[in-house]
């Protein structure tokens, strides 16, 4: 996984990216090894770059795990843009509801300009 702090229209987001199908085990324990690097950080946004991997073999209750546990690690942040290919966004439906029940607005984008601005919006 790669993570860094990046800026767009001035409002700096955490970027997350995934190059490689995964499971819930390996991305909790991704997320565990960025954490002491950008916990601190104040992070009010996150941009996911999951255009290489597919969670459609994540059930509902996964979805639910990751939304919490990603509020527990970024307790600040608020909006998170997801990019994924244009032909699984059907597949990514229940995610902005997951996330909406702990705060986080989650935006579904196939495209990484739209994805920035929506995220950088306010």
């Amino acid at each position: 996984m790669k993570a860094l702090s990046s800026r767009h229209e001035g409002r700096k987001y955490l970027y997350l990216a995934r190059s490689a199908d995964t499971s819930v085990e390996d991305m909790k324990a991704s997320r565990d090894n960025i954490l002491p690097l950008f916990h601190d950080a104040g992070i009010e946004r996150a941009l996911f770059d999951y255009r290489k991997i597919t969670l459609a073999r994540f059930s509902p209750v996964d979805i639910d795990t990751l939304a919490k546990e990603f509020k527990v690690d970024f307790p600040r942040c608020q909006r998170v843009a997801l990019l994924c290919q244009s032909d699984a966004l059907e597949s990514y439906q229940q995610l902005p509801s997951a996330y909406a029940r702990y705060e986080i607005e989650l935006q579904l984008h196939s495209e990484l300009a739209a994805a920035k601005s929506w995220l950088c919006a306010y």
